[in-house]
């Protein structure tokens, strides 16, 4: 992760409702899942979408990325694979998720995610 990541993660790590983390998101990260509003928004679902997975040594796949992260509420049903690719690369671009070290495409959590979705919702 670089320097640039860390320093993300750390400011949406501190913000304490969703409108700030909705302010504190990058344009750089939400123009490139959407065109205004709906950049934000799956920029939203992207980072609690990643809260219930559990940290590492745990990993998981891309079905469950798709089924998860990637999915399209409103049509009932996953994006398209182009879309989903799109949501992991700023995943991973961003720091919000690393592959993991292994032969098959399994992916871990940011650990500081999981935290900040729990305290947004209390």
């Amino acid at each position: 992760m670089t320097e640039q990541n860390e320093s993300l993660i750390d400011t949406l790590s501190k913000v304490s409702t969703f409108d700030d983390l909705k302010a504190a998101l990058p344009q750089t990260i939400t123009e490139r899942l959407g065109k205004g509003e709906e950049g934000v928004n799956r920029a939203l679902r992207l980072i609690i979408g990643l809260a219930p997975f559990a940290p590492e040594p745990a990993t998981f796949g891309r079905d469950a990325f798709d089924a998860i992260v990637a999915f399209n509420e409103e049509a009932n049903e996953p994006l398209s694979p182009e879309e989903s690719q799109k949501m992991i690369d700023v995943a991973l671009e961003s720091g919000f998720l690393k592959r993991a070290p292994t032969e098959k495409e399994r992916y871990i959590p940011n650990p500081q995610i999981k935290p900040l979705i729990e305290r947004l919702l209390k």
